[in-house]
């Protein structure tokens, strides 16, 4: 668990420290520390929002609530790790917003300004990277996904005249097994004609040449 604690002159203070790593999710939690009195403010009539910036710079506010009890002397606010924190390496800043009783609504409101009473100062949490995680974009995926497809798309055949047989091709590089060349009978071209067995090898070109029927 990562533990920030809030002190008398608004700043958040790590207490203790944990690596955080790109796209964690609910592999741990942030823990926030706050005094049940500060500078005589009784904390517990204010509201709290997370105020949080991503390494990409979006930022969101988030509504949290106090524990039901405190942990060792201090209302405790207690926030799962998740990937709408970790989805991106670098530094995340994360910051508490203390607000007019009952003025916050929805789960991912903005804050007016008129409700804030104070914010703490930010604290900055480095997301480490993962490097056991591909953080390959969707966009990524489908242009490998696409080439993939090229790779093993036929664009020729290879003939081994020595031993009659034949493999496919695909951007110069052979695919799949050798398979024997047919030596009598005929064979469907695919497009509509038969052809009948390899007439002769140009060594040249190294490819086959077959004799229409």
């Amino acid at each position: 668990m990562y533990v920030l604690m809030l002190t008398n002159t608004r700043s958040l203070r790590t207490t203790q420290f944990e690596k955080v790593y790109e796209n964690d999710n609910n592999a741990s939690s942030f823990r926030f520390l706050i005094p049940p009195i500060m500078n005589d403010l009784n904390m517990k009539m204010f509201d709290v929002m997370l105020k949080y910036i991503a390494p990409d710079n979006q930022t969101e506010y988030l509504n949290v609530q106090y524990e039901e009890f405190q942990y060792e002397g201090m209302l405790s606010i207690v926030i799962p790790i998740t990937r709408k924190f970790t989805y991106k390496q670098g530094r995340l800043k994360l910051s508490l917003v203390f607000l007019s009783k009952d003025s916050t609504d929805g789960e991912f409101p903005t804050p007016m300004v008129s409700d804030i009473v104070f914010s703490s100062a930010e604290a900055y949490i480095d997301i480490e990277r993962n490097n056991n995680y591909s953080s390959v974009s969707r966009i990524d995926r489908f242009i490998q996904k696409v080439n993939d497809i090229e790779q093993r798309t036929v664009d020729n055949i290879k003939v081994y005249p020595e031993t009659m047989e034949m493999q496919l091709e695909s951007n110069n590089k052979l695919i799949g097994d050798k398979v024997e060349i047919p030596c009598r009978g005929s064979i469907d071209g695919g497009d509509g004609n038969e052809w009948s067995e390899i007439g002769k090898y140009n060594t040249e070109t190294n490819d086959a040449e077959w004799d229409e029927i």
